[in-house]
């Protein structure tokens, strides 16, 4: 009995261990970081979300579907070229050349503008992003185990295996109510993931994440503006990444791109916009 309730601990603290690293490895920042530790890359990400109030997880009859696809170029001076594109016909393009930021959306025109911190790392974090939000509704239930392989080039790397555990293990994050509310209660059904991971980086090689999960969302807004009751929703997420051209990515170069043209505004403008900050007695008077 000592030894079952011994070698259960251990697995729990094991478990704890290598949720923890995949809670540091999947996330944005560090990911980012760890592909410029690497000397740049190529990641591409296809992640597709469903979800439906009038299904089982079995049919599919009436989801709402959207597939995201991103490829992302980093190189090594830091440069970078997002091209993603989603099944309902919306993307973008967004290019970071030095201090000059050129973003398109998806058939329109490439607009360059001078580059305001924190939204180059904010783009970038957000093109990673696809591993993270498919983990964030897996983490509390997840069960999982790692080992050492050999992911070829002389490079050492760790493989996670993700499974679903029969409770939760962990409370999930808070959310406000609105469009993410739902992950502050998902309950997991299905969970199926495998994660490599570069051992002298801790960059994320590839991920496949299968979730299926049960929530309520913030109901349809009445009348009056207010939220409606909560509806429960049957969902899933399928997150697949891959990272290939390591330290080889050619040199981002700058895009054909229109000037962003700023008009000044005319003094009507100023009035109307000042109009809400000056007390009637205290309003500027011309001169």
């Amino acid at each position: 009995m000592l030894c079952v309730a011994g070698c259960r601990g251990r697995d729990d603290a094991a478990n704890r261990a290598a949720v923890a690293n995949l809670d540091q490895e999947l996330n944005p920042a560090f990911l980012a970081a760890a592909l410029r530790k690497l000397g740049g890359a190529h990641f591409h990400s296809t992640a597709r979300m469903s979800v439906t109030a009038g299904a089982t997880a079995s049919n599919e009859a009436g989801w709402d579907t959207v597939t995201t696809t991103t490829d992302l170029w980093l190189d090594r001076g830091g440069n970078y070229r997002i091209v993603e594109s989603n099944d309902q016909d919306g993307g973008r393009e967004v290019v970071l050349f030095g201090h000059d930021l050129s973003v398109a959306l998806r058939y329109g025109k490439m607009i360059r503008r001078k580059a305001q911190d924190p939204e180059p790392e904010r783009l970038l974090e957000e093109a990673l992003g696809a591993p993270w939000s498919g983990w964030q509704v897996a983490a509390p239930y997840a069960i999982t185990k790692h080992n050492p392989v050999d992911v070829g080039g002389g490079r050492k790397g760790e493989e996670y295996r993700v499974t679903k555990s029969d409770k939760r293990r962990r409370k999930a994050p808070k959310y406000s109510p609105g469009i993410r509310y739902w992950r502050s209660n998902a309950s997991v059904l299905e969970l199926n993931g495998r994660m490599i991971v570069d051992a002298a980086s801790s960059a994320l090689l590839k991920s496949e994440l299968l979730v299926v999960f049960t929530a309520q969302r913030t109901g349809e807004p009445r009348s009056d503006g207010r939220d409606g009751p909560p509806e429960a929703v049957v969902g899933t997420v399928d997150v697949q990444t891959a990272i290939d051209q390591i330290g080889a990515v050619a040199a981002i170069q700058r895009p054909p791109a229109e000037e962003l043209s700023l008009r000044q505004r005319i003094v009507p403008e100023q009035r109307d916009l000042l109009g809400g900050l000056t007390a009637a007695g205290n309003a500027p008077k011309d001169k």
